[in-house]
């Protein structure tokens, strides 16, 4: 089978983070297909639209390039920012990039369409496939679906949802989500066509030994008998990094043999800047918190080799993929009770789940595991067991790929 896939972010040079799970999906396609190209429309930057550090590094991006064996095809879509922003992603992108696919699929004759996202490339997804003539499929990976009904953006999700020819969920939530936008109840949507999936993550291909975890370790100056927590991911307010780090300034309060490690910042793209200030503001954080940019995506089971307790405060979340990833080290994690947290844990108990927004109860699920290594280990392989299970990537895209060849 061919697949042409659609993605909002993909990986590339300047930000080579954006979209790095859409990345690790087409290369697991890749090894189970037998052609897969990626379509990832960049937005058009004239020269006087270099006015911030984001779009500085839109300009930069290039419309064409193989990345890890695999065709990157980036035509321009113009966007005019603040201004009809559904339009843009919708019909704007398949006026501006229909001519390019359909030479594409001239070349490789392509048997579906898959889009990851059904509201930042679903509409051109549905529109390209209907012409084509080829069934077009899309993938709700979270937010996406998570937007106002009667907006915009609502609608132009109503309309990929009705329109693809398959549809899958990453979780029961995204399904209830979607059936709300459409004015259905879930359970009158057909199973044939809407199906919960999650993309999952690669497994940690080998247990790192203790010399990379100590290594790590001394790079940031921890000691032995010093607790690491971490937080891997976006530095942004709906990540909840203010709870966060009103969490951390708790539990180092009472325990001051703990570390708070932070991984992900990308100044141009999130509040970095401003939770660096804070942190140097604050006596307890600035003694105990470090900030660290966003890593190379084969570096993460390495910093999590390095981890003792996984933090993940989001509050606004479709599927966690770090936290799946600590998850699958063995890592202990706690996490704010929202929905997807929930349907991970799956009452499995490998997760330390306490009530959203409640920065002490997080704070002391935290000392709670920093004072038993015999618990943390208790959790971690719980957690080990529940990713293994339901979230190993290769089976679940090699389950969406049976699915979609049903289609052809």
């Amino acid at each position: 089978m061919k697949i042409m896939v659609l993605a909002a972010n993909y990986p590339y040079p300047d930000f080579p983070f954006s979209g790095i799970f859409n990345e690790r999906c087409v290369l697991t396609m890749n090894r189970l297909c037998d052609l897969v190209e990626v379509v990832v429309p960049r937005p058009y930057t004239p020269f006087f639209s270099n006015f911030s550090s984001k779009w500085q590094i839109y300009s930069k991006i290039k419309s064409y390039e193989e990345r890890n064996g695999i065709a990157i095809h980036r035509p321009p879509m113009v966007q005019i920012p603040k201004i009809g922003a559904s339009f843009w992603i919708d019909i704007g992108a398949f006026i501006c990039c229909r001519n390019y696919i359909r030479y594409l699929h001239q070349k490789n004759k392509f048997n579906i369409i898959l889009s990851f996202d059904l509201l930042s490339s679903g509409g051109l997804a549905w529109r390209m496939g209907r012409y084509l003539n080829i069934p077009a499929c899309g993938w709700a990976f979270g937010s996406d679906v998570k937007v106002l009904k009667k907006s915009s953006f609502g609608k132009v999700v109503n309309l990929a949802i009705k329109n693809l020819d398959l549809v899958f969920y990453q979780s029961y939530e995204l399904l209830e989500r979607a059936a709300e936008l459409c004015n259905v109840k879930s359970k009158d949507m057909s199973s044939e066509k809407h199906k919960i999936l999650p993309h999952g993550i690669p497994l940690p291909a080998k247990v790192l030994n203790k010399e990379n975890r100590e290594s790590i370790r001394c790079k940031w100056g921890i000691k032995d008998d010093e607790i690491i927590v971490i937080s891997i991911g976006r530095i942004t307010k709906e990540k909840g990094i203010y709870e966060l780090l009103k969490s951390i300034s708790y539990v180092c309060l009472r325990n001051e043999k703990i570390k708070c490690i932070l991984v992900g910042a990308m100044p141009a793209f999130d509040e970095s800047v401003n939770v660096k200030n804070e942190i140097q503001k604050d006596l307890i954080l600035s003694k105990h918190v470090q900030v660290f940019s966003a890593c190379n995506p084969n570096e993460i089971w390495g910093i999590l080799s390095a981890a003792d307790i996984f933090l993940f405060a989001s509050h606004k979340e479709g599927m966690p993929n770090s936290l799946i990833e600590a998850m699958a080290m063995g890592v202990p994690s706690v996490a704010f009770e929202i929905p997807p947290i929930k349907e991970l844990d799956g009452d499995t108990g490998s997760i330390k789940k306490v009530p959203p927004f409640d920065t002490t109860i997080f704070g002391n699920e935290i000392l709670t595991l920093a004072s038993s290594p015999e618990y943390r280990k208790e959790i971690g392989e719980k957690g080990k067991q529940r990713v293994s299970e339901k979230y190993n990537i290769e089976r679940n895209v090699a389950i969406a790929i049976t699915n979609m060849e049903k289609l052809i």
